[in-house]
């Protein structure tokens, strides 16, 4: 009824418009797979040697963080957490993922990785610098930290601090 009211100009501008909207909204985005992985996984040897090297303009991600079992660490998923700088710069992750797996002795195991994605990958010659953080008492009980600790649940780095890794990325 609206279309036989409208005039043939109007009609063929409402239908141009919906034919560029309709790609537009149906389409799926890049934004769309934000929470997805690129490439290849930059391994510990790479990210957690001083010197090493990686093809340049490969895609990769870099996944990092901590398991936590049932009970022990669950209260406080918040404050477990990774950074990540490159060449002095922090990196912030483009997304957190959650894996759940079941193990025969302990039960429920939650990881839960900060993900840092490279879909160009990188070249040149770069410092990258991991830094592992968690409430301290339990970083102390478990032995990733010395104490003593000032507040339990404060957030310190493990006791070896920030690990660097001069990682060139070549053809």
């Amino acid at each position: 009824m609206l279309l036989s009211r409208l005039r043939r100009a109007d009609r063929r501008l409402l239908l141009a418009l919906i034919c560029v909207a309709c790609p537009a909204v149906f389409t799926p985005s890049a934004a769309a797979d934000t929470n997805k992985e690129v490439g290849v996984n930059l391994p510990e040897s790479v990210l957690f040697s001083s010197v090493s090297t990686f093809p340049a303009g490969e895609p990769f991600h870099i996944a990092r963080g901590w398991e936590l079992g049932p009970g022990e660490l669950v209260h406080s998923i918040g404050l477990w957490q990774y950074r990540l700088t490159i060449d002095g710069v922090a990196v912030q992750p483009n997304f957190n993922e959650t894996i759940v797996s079941q193990d025969p002795v302990d039960g429920t195991i939650l990881f839960r990785p900060y993900v840092f994605n490279f879909p160009e990958g990188m070249t040149g010659t770069h410092v990258f610098g991991s830094t592992f953080l968690g409430p301290c008492q339990q970083l102390v009980d478990f032995g990733f930290a010395t104490g003593p600790c000032a507040h339990a649940e404060d957030l310190v780095p493990i006791s070896t601090g920030t690990i660097y890794a001069t990682i060139t990325f070549s053809p």
